[in-house]
């Protein structure tokens, strides 16, 4: 029952998103230039496919107990730098910043006011080793703590 549920909500989701129309607000030449930076980054798999616009729950775990993740629309695939020229509906999106929504909520839950960024000064760290910046500790941070917060098992 909870599977058929979960392709039930699916299919909610995915004709909601059948209703609308998902775009970027960019000139077409920058278009194809961004379409080449993605298929020439070994990082990314694939070009950006505006028919894409339905999604499918990916579970890592076979018992299904993580809850899955969406995958499959276009959207997804977006470098951070063009976010803010996606539209639904000829309307601009508005990109809400969660860097912090974990340890916020957990700030909240014991009712302390959380710093600007609870992800920087973490490690203090004086002398950084060479090719190292404090961007890249504080990335090793924010994933060292998500990671530890969010498995079910013991990290390695």
């Amino acid at each position: 029952p909870e599977i058929r549920r979960m392709c039930e909500n699916l299919g909610v989701i995915n004709k909601a998103l059948s209703k609308h129309w998902y775009d970027l607000e960019i000139p077409d030449e920058e278009l194809s230039e961004l379409q080449k930076r993605l298929t020439d980054d070994p990082q990314n798999e694939r070009m950006i496919r505006m028919d894409q616009r339905s999604l499918h729950r990916v579970f890592n775990d076979p018992e299904l107990r993580s809850g899955g993740r969406f995958y499959g629309g276009w959207w997804q695939n977006i470098p951070r730098e063009y976010r803010r020229y996606m539209v639904v509906n000829a309307k601009q999106m508005v990109e809400m910043d969660y860097s912090n929504q974990h340890p916020s909520i957990l700030y909240a839950q014991a009712g302390i006011t959380r710093p600007h960024d609870c992800y920087s000064d973490v490690v203090k760290i004086y002398h950084l080793p060479q090719g190292i910046t404090t961007k890249d500790v504080r990335d090793m941070v924010k994933a060292a703590f998500n990671a530890m917060l969010n498995s079910t098992k013991p990290l390695k």
